[in-house]
């Protein structure tokens, strides 16, 4: 995977943080999806984690300097900070400008139609209950891309 030259976040393609120090770039990298996050320097992976955590911090070096690039996740924002020698160089965060929502009546209705149609697969073709927990899996992967693809986001000085 190679760092873009500047910040941008897209639902499958996950964030990018993207830092300057000293003339190298550092590149922060996560997916919203499977909490893999990944660290560039001058396009070089040095550190990556995979952790579903609402704070996480990646310590690495370069030539004599100690680095820390941090990762603070909320509701609708995303912040990643660059420390230097415990001093903090720079932070960027990502903002939700705009959602789409969900009715309750319609995330009842979804549900209602989805298992429906599970369950006359299961009796109609004498199969077992499994396409009940594929369809609740399908209607909670739709409400989520849903929601995310549809909305908007700026990445901005944190």
């Amino acid at each position: 995977m190679v760092p873009p030259e500047t910040s941008r976040v897209s639902f499958l393609g996950g964030y990018w943080f993207i830092f300057s120090d000293h003339g190298r770039q550092i590149a922060g990298w996560g997916s919203s999806l499977t909490g893999r996050e990944r660290i560039y320097v001058g396009g070089a992976l040095v550190s990556e984690q995979r952790k579903i955590r609402r704070q996480t911090a990646h310590d690495f070096s370069v030539d004599e300097h100690r680095y820390r690039v941090s990762f603070e996740v909320e509701r609708s924002l995303v912040r990643c900070r660059l420390e230097r020698d415990g001093a903090a160089v720079a932070a960027l965060q990502i903002r939700r400008l705009q959602r789409r929502y969900l009715t309750e009546w319609q995330i009842g209705a979804l549900a209602i139609v989805l298992v429906g149609a599970a369950a006359w697969v299961s009796e109609t073709f004498a199969l077992s209950y499994w396409p009940l927990g594929a369809a609740a899996a399908v209607l909670v992967v739709g409400v989520y891309c849903y929601v995310t693809i549809g909305s908007k986001f700026v990445v901005e000085p944190g």
